[in-house]
């Protein structure tokens, strides 16, 4: 379903995902949402800004972010990025449920909201009243990007956002289901800057399983634009599906998968139409609905299903079981057996090798 944004500094929003020495695939609005320039000429594309990214303690990619707070004029805070929302958490003092992380204390001279906020991402949430703030994104430089008036949500409540080390989460999606763009930094961008018509931002992003334990190293964001010299090849585009308020998945957008196959252990299983998928940062797992979690697991040899723990299915496996995923994203690439991928076709891949115990 695609459904226009309330507001009209909704130009096209960009998320190009880069596997560094790879090929890219890049998220997008279709043109129904992006704003005319006023100007008759193409404006200069902005320049890119480098984010450097870190690991928590469960391998979640955060950003640095400086806030004033009661006790200081810029306190540092690790905030988890998320394309499901475009709101703007961070734990506030006296959350019992904030997992431990550093609270934030709001100066006396900024105005709390009555209301509280309720905000879901897929599985996981946070609550609390509105506030709004100048916010300081820390760049690779060491200088930052501020944009005022973002409106954050002090969570008082929260389940399974943060943890010790992750005291917020930056919204970088669109609020598509609760029709409010004006909440998010790219509309803050947007309104500053009239003559461009698309916001856009790349994840050059490490892998938590590549990272030695003395690394911190979680990649890059590539902010205003994505960094052309961070891939190779050309670009695969693929238009994100709009989320509303009436969707049963807690996610703002959604982009279709153009196939999943698992192979090995003569285990070969493929799925290639109607896909719908969340790609978000803030979860590092990869889940399948029921059926097919369960064809795949039914497939391995020696595999064994076990009671059903809560809402969750617990299958035991052979600990030699190795499997390949590929994900593909682009036009169908007709894989099988027997048959190989057309060298024309503009398409991404990301495989993975799993190692089952």
């Amino acid at each position: 379903m695609l459904i226009p944004l309330s507001s009209l500094l909704l130009s096209s929003l960009c998320l190009c995902l880069l596997i560094p020495q790879h090929e890219a695939v890049a998220f997008e609005f279709p043109p129904a949402f992006k704003r005319a320039s006023s100007e008759s000429s193409t404006p200069q594309p902005p320049v890119t800004l480098f984010v450097p990214l870190n690991f928590d303690s469960n391998g979640r990619y955060t950003v640095n972010i400086s806030l004033p707070t009661s006790s200081s004029q810029n306190q540092s805070f690790a905030f988890a990025l998320s394309t499901s929302t475009g709101y703007t958490s961070v734990a506030g003092q006296g959350c019992s449920s904030c997992g431990g992380s550093p609270t934030y204390s709001v100066p006396s001279s900024i105005e709390m909201g009555t209301s509280v906020q309720n905000v879901s991402v897929l599985d996981s949430g946070v609550a609390g009243p509105v506030m709004n703030q100048t916010c300081n994104l820390h760049l690779q430089n060491g200088s930052s990007w501020s944009w005022t008036d973002q409106s954050f949500i002090v969570a008082n409540q929260s389940n399974s956002i943060f943890s010790s080390d992750i005291s917020g989460v930056l919204g970088i999606g669109t609020n598509s289901r609760e029709g409010s763009f004006n909440e998010t930094p790219m509309a803050f961008w947007l309104a500053n800057n009239p003559t461009q018509t698309n916001f856009s931002y790349g994840l050059a992003l490490n892998s938590p399983n590549d990272a030695s334990s003395s690394s911190n190293d979680a990649g890059v964001l590539h902010w205003l634009a994505p960094d052309e010299n961070s891939y190779e090849g050309d670009i695969t585009w693929k238009t994100l599906i709009a989320s509303n308020s009436s969707s049963t998945v807690n996610a703002d957008s959604f982009v279709e998968m153009d196939s999943w196959n698992f192979q090995g252990d003569n285990v070969n299983i493929s799925a290639y139409t109607g896909l719908l998928t969340v790609v978000d940062p803030l979860f590092n797992d990869l889940v399948f609905p029921q059926n097919e979690a369960r064809t795949i697991y039914g497939a391995i040899p020696g595999s064994s299903r076990q009671d059903a723990i809560s809402a969750t299915t617990v299958y035991t496996l052979p600990c030699d079981t190795q499997l390949q995923l590929t994900l593909t994203f682009g036009r169908p690439s007709r894989m099988g057996p027997d048959i190989q991928p057309i060298s024309d076709i503009s398409r991404f891949q990301l495989k993975q090798l799993l190692r089952l115990c």
